[in-house]
């Protein structure tokens, strides 16, 4: 299974913000495995706290979007 990756700019953004935000995980995955093609999307509100880093975004983000495949996986 693949990764995401975010590159460095996110975290200007997310420092020039002085943390006032919310961040949201969305993933969308595609099911063509019948005749009709359907899409299923799983979000979930993340609070990266006070030490937010570029590596934990990334690592958090990696878990929720391979959670969402299984669940695809096991719905399928």
């Amino acid at each position: 299974m693949s990764s995401i990756g975010f590159e460095k700019g996110i975290m200007q953004v997310f420092n020039a913000s002085k943390k006032k935000f919310q961040v949201l995980f969305f993933a969308t995955l595609m099911n063509n495995s019948t005749r009709k093609l359907s899409l299923k999307t799983e979000f979930k509100s993340w609070d990266g706290g006070e030490y937010m880093s570029l590596q934990l975004l990334k690592s958090e983000y990696n878990k929720h979007y391979q959670e969402t495949i299984r669940n695809q996986i096991t719905v399928s």
